[in-house]
């Protein structure tokens, strides 16, 4: 199952595919595109370790906020009105893990000059405008048998693609296919340092405040 939702702002910051190459000597960067779906793949990111549910749903448990904490790369802007987080989750032999893909439009900033869109994911110093975006009153993982929320432990994973990636899972997804199952395929299953454990619960006191998130509830999220 998973759930869409937009928000007023979100961000973590794509790669573009491709490396540079060596011509005379030179590194040359890669050109960073005029317009293009910025997917969010590295930065802090805040959401509860334990997570209230409902008994049955869906759309009867206390909703839950997700908060990116992130440096946007000064050659780019995003457009915040079209954020938007899916979340999808998948259950087999016991184990439940969820991945997050988070996206929103991002405009080049063409008064910038010397870009090199290998930089977007972890800006250098001096290119880094901190940003902090929060999806909020998001559903748990719910109705695996029709009817209740998913309980227990749920590993979560943010997971790293590049622009070439990101639009084969975005086609893929819409078309109807589950994106785990997408992700694992186009990108592979995410490393370790990409992952957290949460726990679902009806007992776990309800967190609507994404501001309030901090200390075991973020989670450090690396670029490559």
């Amino acid at each position: 199952m998973a759930r869409l939702a937009s928000i007023g702002g979100f961000g973590l910051l794509l790669t573009v595919s491709g490396c540079g190459s060596d011509s005379g000597g030179k590194d040359v960067p890669i050109p960073v595109p005029d317009s293009f779906r910025a997917y969010f793949v590295a930065g802090d990111v805040c959401m509860p370790t334990n997570v209230a549910t409902g008994s049955t749903g869906p759309g009867t448990a206390p909703g839950y906020p997700i908060r990116f904490d992130v440096c946007t790369h000064r050659c780019i802007t995003l457009d915040r009105s079209t954020a938007t987080i899916q979340t999808s989750f998948l259950c087999a032999a016991g184990q439940c893990s969820m991945v997050m893909m988070a996206s929103a439009q991002a405009t080049r900033v063409q008064a910038e000059k010397n870009c090199d869109g290998r930089e977007l994911p972890s800006p250098p110093a001096g290119a880094c405008r901190p940003e902090s975006f929060t999806f909020s009153n998001l559903d748990p993982p719910c109705c695996l048998d029709g009817n209740n929320y998913v309980q227990g432990n749920m590993q979560v994973a943010v997971p790293f693609m590049d622009l070439d990636q990101a639009r084969q899972v975005e086609n893929r997804v819409t078309a109807g296919e589950n994106p785990t199952q997408v992700i694992n395929e186009v990108v592979g299953p995410p490393p370790p340092a990409r992952q957290w454990v949460i726990n679902l619960d009806p007992a776990h006191p309800a967190v609507s405040d994404g501001s309030s998130l901090s200390g075991a509830d973020c989670h450090a999220i690396p670029a490559p």
